[in-house]
Parts: structure tokens; sequence; C-alpha cells
């Protein structure tokens, strides 16, 4: 005889109690995607102190386990651009015409971005210049508007001397906005469908993936066009792959047995050298059973103030800095852990400063802006999924 489901339960799974498919998870007005960017714009950190700022033999920690094919920054950023597909999705569902969609992204990503390029410019960049008087003399204006407007990575006068940019993170940015481009292009034509959607997944990952086989690859006609454009195409599949997960959510099974195996997949990429097939799904899957998992004490990390953008923004232009003054010997986790203190520190005056108020004026904006449906899901801010200025039903009322 079996044993009646309570009310208060059903529709969930009978072991865990969880809920059955991605929406019933995603209905609850708590989540965890705010810990999760936070912890994935500090593994950005990690990263650039292996691979830019630290001279040292350690291995990059996700680089070593992956055999060379996935650094810990590349892992978050693939997450940045997961996140953000579904919660722009959801966004572009819950936005009104393409200008509100397109006004919604631009007042969450744009002025932190142009902020931060003028710290990088005005304060930043006279730190390697060779002479700091022609250094602001040489400053374009129109140059720096241009660039900030179009979210291009700052461009440093001539006298600005380093063996890297000043921050070599901006240009992320710009390609997640193309992503909400191209999602407010299919939109608007209403074609914002599993299939289309399903097709470009399919495209970008074949172009992602051609430089990995050679004799194809090089009778290409394009394939200089391509190899240009690989990391657009690996990071579109990313963001893609969540905006499909958003469409889908009422039929993608939540269960902790489809989870192991998402992690048995990303273990079996890693194993074989296939993570440039392998790694987006299983991501992809593990992101949205941790992002939504019930009950956890990381729920609702970031209510107040989200700094996940923040600390992208600004966690390279302070590790550039600390290089600059304590040099290049430290250990690189020590170096990551200052840095991140401290990128902790400008990203709480980027949302109280700048973030936040532009989130404000979104809503005097539009104060007549609909509520939306509990089981609606609405948005991420960059980086890469910051780009949810509406994010979900319990963050609404700061987005």
């Amino acid at each position: 005889m079996s044993e009646q489901v309570p009310r208060s339960r059903r529709g969930r799974s009978s072991a865990l109690g969880l809920p059955r498919t991605l929406l019933e998870a995603s209905n609850s007005r708590s989540n965890n995607l705010d810990f999760i960017r936070v912890v994935m714009a500090s593994l950005v950190i990690l990263t650039h102190a292996f691979d830019v700022f630290i001279e040292t033999k350690l291995p990059e920690p996700l680089t070593f386990l992956t055999r060379g094919q996935l650094t810990s920054g590349a892992f978050a950023v693939g997450v940045f651009f997961l996140v953000s597909g579904y919660l722009v999705t959801a966004s572009w569902r819950n936005s009104k015409s393409v200008f509100d969609f397109f006004r919604k992204r631009v007042l969450r990503v744009h002025p932190g971005f142009i902020v931060s390029c003028a710290i990088c410019l005005l304060v930043v960049g006279p730190i390697a210049a060779s002479d700091v008087g022609a250094y602001y003399s040489e400053i374009s204006p129109l140059r720096f508007i241009t660039d900030a407007l179009l979210l291009e990575v700052v461009d440093m006068p001539p006298a600005f001397e380093a063996p890297y940019s000043v921050n070599g993170t901006l240009w992320m940015i710009q390609i997640e906005f193309l992503c909400y481009v191209l999602l407010g292009i299919i939109g608007g034509a209403r074609l914002l469908n599993q299939g289309i959607v399903t097709l470009g997944i399919v495209v970008a990952w074949a172009l992602m993936a051609l430089p990995l086989f050679p004799a194809v690859f090089s009778r290409l006609p394009a394939q200089g066009t391509i190899a240009f454009l690989n990391s657009h195409f690996r990071f579109a599949t990313f963001f893609f792959i969540g905006a499909l997960g958003y469409l889908m959510r009422d039929r993608i099974p939540y269960r902790p047995s489809w989870a192991f195996g998402a992690l048995a997949v990303f273990a079996l990429g890693a194993a074989t050298g296939t993570g440039y097939l392998l790694f987006p799904p299983a991501m992809a899957y593990l992101v949205a059973f941790v992002g939504f998992y019930p009950g956890l004490p990381i729920a609702d990390f970031a209510k107040k103030r989200d700094l996940s953008y923040g600390i992208y923004l600004y966690g390279w232009p302070v590790q550039f800095i600390l290089a600059a003054y304590l040099g290049r010997q430290m250990n690189p986790y020590l170096f990551s852990l200052i840095s991140l203190l401290l990128a902790c520190l400008a990203a709480l005056g980027s949302w109280t400063f700048v973030e936040g108020p532009a989130l404000r004026l979104k809503r005097r904006i539009s104060p007549s802006a609909h509520q939306p449906a509990p089981d609606q899901v609405i948005e991420s801010a960059p980086p890469v999924s910051w780009t949810e200025e509406e994010k979900l039903p319990a963050a609404a009322d700061r987005r």
C-alpha cells in the first residue's frame, strides 16, 4: 500500500522532498545564484594570479585537474554565461517591448562598466606610465566615450607601459551584451522557441569545436574569421544553453541522480580531453541544480547588495596595482585573497554609488512595470550574468 504524499509535498520527489522539475525548483522566491556568481568572480581573480600577475611554478588548480583544458577563470565565465542565458531569457519574457528589454540591459551593464573604465584610465593607468604628464595629455575623451558606450576595453594612451592591460576582463562583457542583442533579435522576430535556440546552440558548438579538427578546418574559406570569433561561439554556446534551460524548465528533471551524472560527464571530459564537447551540458545541469537547491544557508546571499559584477570589474585593476607595488613573487593564493578582499571593497562602492542608483532609476522610469508571476525568474547581471537587474522574484525589489 503506497504512502500518501502530504499536500505540501505534492509534485516533489518523495525521497528528499525536492522539486521534480527545474520549473518547480525555480518557483521559489529564494535561490543560490548570487552566491554562485560571487564564487565565480573570485575564481577569475584566482586564475589571473596564476596566469598573469604572479610568477609561480604552482599549477593553476582547475587547469591541473582538467589536464590543461579549462582554467578556473574560464570555468567561472562559462557559469556566468549559463546563468545569464537563463535569467536574461526570463527577462525578455517579462519585458513589455524590445525597447524595455534593452533599456534594462543598458542600465544594468553600462553604468558600472563606464565608471570602471574611467577609474582604470584616470587612476590605475598612470601607475604604469613612463611619463604621467604625457599620459594624461594623450587621453582622448571622444575615444573613451565611444569605447565605453560600445563596451570596448579601455584604450590606454601611448605613455602607458605594462606587459598586460589595465583591465583584461572587460572584453567579456561586450560578448555577453552581443548575446543579449542576438536574443533580442530572435525574440523580436517571434522566433524565441526551443527549436531555434537548439539550432543556434548546435551551430555555435560546431563552430567552436571546428579548430579541434585541423583536416576539416584548414579547408574552410572563413577559417580566419572562425578562429577569431572562437571565444564568441564558445560563450554564446553557454549563454543559449542557459536560455534553452529556461525555455524547457518545465520538462527538465530536477534530480540528485542527474546531478551526479552531470558531475561524472564533467570528469569524463577532463579525463579524456573531450571537455570542449562535454563541459557545457554538464556545467549547465550542475549550476541549475545547485543554483535552485532549496533550503541552503547561502540562499539570498546578496539580497541587499550584489557584489559579483563589481568584483569582476575591479578584480583585475586591483591585482594590477598590487603587482605594481608588491611585486610578482608572492604566493598566488595569498595574492588572490588580498586581491579579493580589496575587490570586494571596490565592488561595494560600485554597488552603492553606481549600480544600485542605476537600478533605482530603472524603476523610476517605469513605475508601472508589472510584477512577475511566482514561477517567472527574471534576470542576471554580467558576467557575466550580472545582467540581472530583476533576477529571481525574491530580488526584484533590489533589481
